[in-house]
């Protein structure tokens, strides 16, 4: 992916990101222009919480690994939590919802007819 310098985020912009907006992180900018280039999806995250101003590494992010918060000073925005669609999808006269793209939950009953989760995207 080519590199965007208006998608980078740093402790003076980081209050434009919300929760669970889907970002690359990095302390050091040519660690971020690496794996933006290089595309590396296996490390797109959510931002889990974003520090107040007197920090200089605002971004928290949990470490799939050890479930640690781990804290950056970059941020490269790939996606907007806002920008994801509920979606409806009708199986069987079953109503199904997905929220994010990616998690299933069923309203018109109360069991669960499956737990992985689908990509729907358009």
């Amino acid at each position: 992916m080519k590199f965007d310098v208006n998608k980078v985020y740093t402790a003076v912009n980081a209050s434009e990101l919300k929760i669970g907006d889907k970002v690359y992180v990095a302390d050091r900018l040519a660690d971020l222009k690496r794996i933006v280039e290089m595309d590396q999806v296996e490390y797109v995250i959510k931002i889990g919480a974003i520090q107040k101003e007197n920090e200089v590494n605002r971004f928290i992010v949990k470490d799939d690994y050890s479930d640690d918060m781990i804290d950056y000073a970059l941020a490269y925005l790939v996606e907007r939590a806002s920008e994801k669609r509920k979606k409806t999808v009708y199986i069987s006269g079953q109503i199904t919802g997905l929220d994010e793209g990616a998690s299933t939950r069923l309203f018109s009953t109360k069991r669960r007819m499956f737990s992985d989760s689908l990509d729907m995207s358009l």
